[in-house]
């Protein structure tokens, strides 16, 4: 596995409330975007992002061949404590109050990537020429496009795009979803933040990608492709290769 991550506060906003940490050899990846606040987004994305990373590099090595369902629990109550953690934290602290974040894990075991996603950051997956989108946002645009309300070119254009039906540390329990995708020599994985998708449709990101893929940085190259198209949000990449 080889890992590239690179994150940008991007245009139009005054802070990075981004954040990722990736380590090739645990084949860990995580990365929030985080909310509420001058200082909420920034602190929430930072200790939901360091929290989990010290429990999973405490415990993934002492496991010996771990099952899915084994990694899947372990990142659960990973993100569990850190969603706890934050949340009373914006209780006792007023300046913090609706802080709150994206998260995305992923853990490479094997020949598996186990990945869990609260909110609206994605994990996408390449083999082949095919790139795939493998989380399901967390956001009214997406429920009201699975309900049938609106199309996704419309769900682009609409007041309700970036509003959250799940973060990590607005209440006391949270709510994660996990995938599993076998992992063959060539594939790649990326995380990214909502600042990435921006700029384009999913076609356009596709194609982007492509073009990353040719890059000695791809994580790098996107970034600043995303910056260099307008994007107004921080903009945050993980690439793994493998």
């Amino acid at each position: 596995m080889q890992l590239w991550g690179h994150t940008d506060i991007g245009n139009g906003r005054a802070d990075n409330q981004d954040s990722i940490y990736g380590n090739a050899a645990l084949g860990l990846m995580i990365l929030a975007d985080g909310m509420g606040g001058q200082n909420g987004g920034e602190v929430a994305s930072q200790k939901a992002v360091f929290g989990t990373a010290e429990m999973l590099e405490d415990v993934l090595p002492t496991l010996y061949a771990p099952t899915g369902e084994q990694i899947s629990a372990l990142i659960e109550t990973a993100i569990a404590e850190q969603n706890l953690a934050l949340f009373r934290q914006a209780e006792e602290d007023p300046r913090l109050r609706g802080m709150g974040c994206t998260l995305v894990v992923v853990v490479v075991s094997g020949t598996t990537a186990i990945i869990a996603n609260v909110g609206d950051s994605r994990c996408y997956h390449y083999r082949g020429g095919e790139f795939t989108q493998v989380t399901r946002d967390h956001s009214l645009a997406q429920a009201q496009i699975d309900s049938g309300i609106i199309t996704e070119d419309e769900a682009e254009a609409g007041a309700v795009k970036n509003v959250l039906m799940r973060a990590v540390g607005v209440s006391e329990t949270v709510n994660v979803d996990f995938f599993e995708v076998a992992l063959t020599p060539g594939d790649y994985l990326m995380t990214c933040s909502d600042g990435m998708l921006q700029p384009y449709n999913a076609a356009a990101l596709e194609e982007l990608f492509m073009r990353a893929m040719d890059q000695s940085d791809p994580a790098h190259f996107l970034v600043e492709q995303a910056v260099a198209a307008g994007t107004s949000d921080n903009v945050s990449v993980q690439v793994a290769q493998f």
